[in-house]
């Protein structure tokens, strides 16, 4: 059973978490911190810096360690505020480029993307999920009370 923890920036992780954080990447990023998988140093966002002191690019260390090429490697709470800092500034309104229109080779691609270890892993976790059954029906062809997976909410719009 994987344990709750809080890691906050400039917190060096143990090494058997570390470990558990290369084997599912997602775990690494926190609301406060992301954790550099590499020397396990928890930081508010992996920067080039940070990266190419370990000798690696930021995409280098995305392929590396499985990440998603347009995740940021940076913490949650820390992403929100930059969202929220674009939304206010209305940053969309003032980009000029989209390329799906200007590339043809984007266009003829359709958005298809090679699958990262990270967004496999989220697949794998989505499909070993319990999934939601209808119970048994009754002689009438209608579910038997209380054994459907809603029991106590009614299905019928008022």
């Amino acid at each position: 059973m994987a344990r709750l923890v809080v890691v906050q920036a400039a917190d060096v992780v143990p090494a058997e978490l570390l470990e558990a954080y290369r084997r599912d990447p997602r775990r690494a990023v926190h609301e406060e911190a992301i954790v550099c998988l590499v020397c396990g140093v928890a930081l508010r966002q992996l920067t080039n810096t940070h990266t190419l002191g370990h000798g690696l690019t930021t995409l280098e260390y995305k392929h590396a360690y499985g990440y998603n090429l347009r995740r940021p490697l940076m913490a949650h709470a820390l992403r929100r505020l930059y969202a929220d800092r674009a939304v206010r500034t209305r940053l969309a309104a003032r980009i000029r480029r989209r390329p799906v229109v200007e590339d043809p080779e984007v266009r003829r691609r359709g958005g298809t993307r090679g699958i990262s270890f990270e967004e496999f892993l989220t697949r794998r976790d989505i499909q070993r999920a319990p999934r939601r059954r209808w119970s048994a029906r009754g002689e009438q062809g209608r579910f038997l009370p209380g054994n459907n997976v809603n029991s106590g909410q009614s299905l019928r719009r008022a």
